[in-house]
Protein backbone atom coordinates (compact mmCIF):
# COMPACT_ATOMS: atom_id res chain seq x y z
CA UNK A 1 0.00 0.00 0.00
CA UNK A 2 1.45 3.49 -1.02
CA UNK A 3 0.90 6.21 1.45
CA UNK A 4 -0.05 9.88 0.36
CA UNK A 5 1.40 11.80 2.13
CA UNK A 6 -0.95 15.14 0.33
CA UNK A 7 -3.67 12.99 2.36
CA UNK A 8 -2.05 12.96 5.51
CA UNK A 9 -1.01 17.03 5.03
CA UNK A 10 -4.45 17.76 4.10
CA UNK A 11 -5.82 16.31 6.66
CA UNK A 12 -3.55 17.91 9.19
CA UNK A 13 -4.43 21.12 7.81
CA UNK A 14 -8.18 20.39 7.92
CA UNK A 15 -8.43 19.71 11.77
CA UNK A 16 -5.41 22.33 12.73
CA UNK A 17 -7.87 24.92 11.03
CA UNK A 18 -10.31 24.10 12.58
CA UNK A 19 -8.45 23.72 15.78
CA UNK A 20 -7.60 27.16 15.71
CA UNK A 21 -11.18 28.17 15.01
CA UNK A 22 -11.88 27.11 17.96
CA UNK A 23 -9.65 27.86 20.13
CA UNK A 24 -9.86 31.29 18.85
CA UNK A 25 -13.68 31.32 20.05
CA UNK A 26 -13.59 29.01 23.65
CA UNK A 27 -10.14 29.96 25.06
CA UNK A 28 -8.21 32.84 23.45
CA UNK A 29 -9.24 35.98 20.87
CA UNK A 30 -6.11 36.62 18.92
CA UNK A 31 -6.96 37.85 15.52
CA UNK A 32 -4.01 35.97 13.91
CA UNK A 33 -5.79 32.33 15.02
CA UNK A 34 -8.04 32.81 12.36
CA UNK A 35 -5.86 34.23 9.50
CA UNK A 36 -3.76 30.66 10.91
CA UNK A 37 -6.79 29.29 10.61
CA UNK A 38 -7.60 30.01 6.66
CA UNK A 39 -4.27 29.50 5.74
CA UNK A 40 -4.41 25.66 6.65
CA UNK A 41 -8.20 25.43 5.57
CA UNK A 42 -6.93 27.02 2.20
CA UNK A 43 -3.98 24.70 2.29
CA UNK A 44 -6.23 21.26 2.60
CA UNK A 45 -8.22 21.62 -0.24
CA UNK A 46 -5.34 23.41 -2.33
CA UNK A 47 -3.35 20.17 -1.55
CA UNK A 48 -6.72 17.88 -2.08
CA UNK A 49 -6.46 16.17 -5.79
CA UNK A 50 -9.83 16.46 -7.91
CA UNK A 51 -11.89 13.39 -8.55
CA UNK A 52 -10.53 13.77 -11.82
CA UNK A 53 -6.49 13.68 -11.60
CA UNK A 54 -4.23 11.00 -11.90
CA UNK A 55 -2.72 10.50 -8.39
CA UNK A 56 -5.92 10.95 -6.60
CA UNK A 57 -5.87 6.85 -6.58
CA UNK A 58 -3.24 6.83 -3.60
CA UNK A 59 -4.91 9.99 -2.28
CA UNK A 60 -8.14 8.08 -1.81
CA UNK A 61 -6.48 4.57 -0.83
CA UNK A 62 -4.74 6.43 2.55
CA UNK A 63 -8.14 7.87 3.10
CA UNK A 64 -9.60 4.64 3.58
CA UNK A 65 -6.84 2.64 4.99
CA UNK A 66 -10.01 -0.20 5.82
CA UNK A 67 -7.54 -2.84 5.71
CA UNK A 68 -5.25 -2.38 8.65
CA UNK A 69 -8.01 -0.17 10.74
CA UNK A 70 -11.35 -0.03 11.52
CA UNK A 71 -12.24 3.71 10.92
CA UNK A 72 -11.48 5.75 7.56
CA UNK A 73 -8.20 8.29 8.40
CA UNK A 74 -10.46 11.20 7.96
CA UNK A 75 -12.21 9.99 11.80
CA UNK A 76 -8.71 10.09 13.22
CA UNK A 77 -9.05 13.94 14.72
CA UNK A 78 -7.96 13.39 17.74
CA UNK A 79 -4.13 12.68 16.25
CA UNK A 80 -4.28 15.08 13.47
CA UNK A 81 -5.44 17.84 16.26
CA UNK A 82 -1.91 16.90 18.54
CA UNK A 83 0.65 18.43 16.86
CA UNK A 84 -1.28 22.32 16.52
CA UNK A 85 -2.67 22.07 20.34
CA UNK A 86 1.30 21.14 21.59
CA UNK A 87 2.00 24.22 19.42
CA UNK A 88 -0.89 26.67 20.78
CA UNK A 89 -0.61 25.20 24.60
CA UNK A 90 3.08 26.41 24.21
CA UNK A 91 2.20 29.50 22.98
CA UNK A 92 -0.49 30.41 25.02
CA UNK A 93 0.43 28.75 28.22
Amino acid sequence: MNISFSALAACISFYSGLYCIYYYFAKSPAGWLLLVAIGCLVFAYWITPAAYEKHRGNYTATMRIGEFFWYPLITWWRVFIWPISLILKWIFD
